[in-house]
């Protein structure tokens, strides 16, 4: 277990790193595609970098596992690290959350 909790301390080190670091998204995405911290922090998932939603609009990660059921799948969309907060002082979606979880949702209806 105690080896487990280094493991987890030092994932979480390496991503605060990557995080202060990062001047954009995009080196965001680098960090996490050529890393394991998705499959690892996640359960050992597939993990799919730039997956296609419709015609408009490309996801930065889908996570997917099977289960007893079928196919569990997530889709990830990363926005600017330097984004202060995904929320507004009242609790309300910050503009950028909005329009991630917007962009997720019409890249699924379609």
């Amino acid at each position: 277990m105690l080896s487990e909790e280094k493991n987890r301390t030092a994932m979480v080190s390496r991503f605060k790193s990557a995080l202060s670091k990062a001047a954009c998204e995009e080196d965001i995405h680098a960090f996490l595609k050529n890393s394991d911290l998705l499959r690892k922090a996640f359960g050992n998932m597939w993990v799919f970098s730039k997956h296609q939603l419709g015609s408009e609009f490309v996801t930065d990660f889908v996570l997917a596992t099977a289960f007893s059921e079928g196919l569990q799948v997530w889709a990830m969309e990363l926005e600017n690290p330097k984004y202060k907060s995904a929320f507004t002082a009242d609790g309300r979606a910050s503009l950028p959350l909005s329009r991630a979880i917007g962009q997720v949702r019409i890249g699924y209806s379609g």
